[in-house]
């Protein structure tokens, strides 16, 4: 997952710069700013960042332990989602007909 990784690094440097910005321009107050910055500064904020884009693309709950179905529950509906518009539609250069 290197790709979530880099993508919350690069998330959290943007937050920081824009968060800089803002302040020079007056947008935000230094109380506004120094809370802000708490809240990016935070030692597990890469980590959070970084696991809410994975919930993204892979939309497990992270606190479930490994004898639960609930993975193989959401991998058997979407494949049976996949196999059933197989069936029912020819998907040909962006134009769907039945079958």
């Amino acid at each position: 997952m290197c790709w979530c990784y880099s993508l919350a690094t690069m998330m959290h440097v943007s937050l920081k710069l824009l968060t800089t910005e803002a302040l020079e321009s007056k947008e935000i107050d230094q109380s506004e700013f120094d809370k802000l910055m708490t809240q990016l500064n935070e030692e597990n904020f890469h980590k959070k960042l970084r696991n809410e884009l994975a919930m993204v693309v892979f939309p497990i709950p992270m606190n479930s332990s490994p004898d639960q179905k609930q993975f193989d529950d959401y991998a058997d509906i979407s494949q049976n989602q996949l196999n059933e518009r197989k069936i029912n539609e020819k998907e040909t250069c962006g134009k769907k007909y039945q079958i």
